[in-house]
């Protein structure tokens, strides 16, 4: 189990966590597009955004090791979230994970994987419906 200090510092790096950019111009598929920074060690909750129900792709640009780890759409609510679709992808340039919106709301991203004591640093693509 990991020590205080070692949880200390994961809790640190989920502080400077992820950075959603403003949004860029929306191509004809996605009416909003967002770049993305991440940086974790074992789990991270991103910041929210508004979208309409569909489609919303999660596409990395880049990342500092390869490895494993989980990115799931949570849609935020009053009271408890509501985890919406995710998928298990590998932490390199070209991977995507194409995640479900079944209704309008606040959704967030939520990163998680193995507390393997590395952290995971990159660049990504939000895509969503506006």
């Amino acid at each position: 189990m990991p020590s205080f200090a070692a949880r200390a510092v994961s809790a640190a790096a989920l502080t400077v966590g992820l950075v959603l950019a403003g949004a860029a111009a929306p191509d004809t598929a996605h009416a909003g597009t967002r770049k993305v920074s991440f940086l974790f060690k074992y789990r991270l909750e991103g910041k929210t955004w508004k979208q309409k129900a569909g489609k919303t792709v999660f596409t990395i640009t880049g990342c500092n090791i390869p490895g494993i780890f989980h990115v799931e759409l949570v849609r935020s609510r009053w009271g408890r979230d509501t985890r919406m679709s995710g998928k298990t992808m590998k932490c390199e340039r070209g991977q995507r994970a194409v995640l479900h919106a079944p209704v309008d709301g606040t959704y967030y991203l939520l990163f998680t994987k193995l507390d393997d004591d590395r952290f995971y640093k990159g660049t990504a693509t939000i895509a969503y419906p506006g």
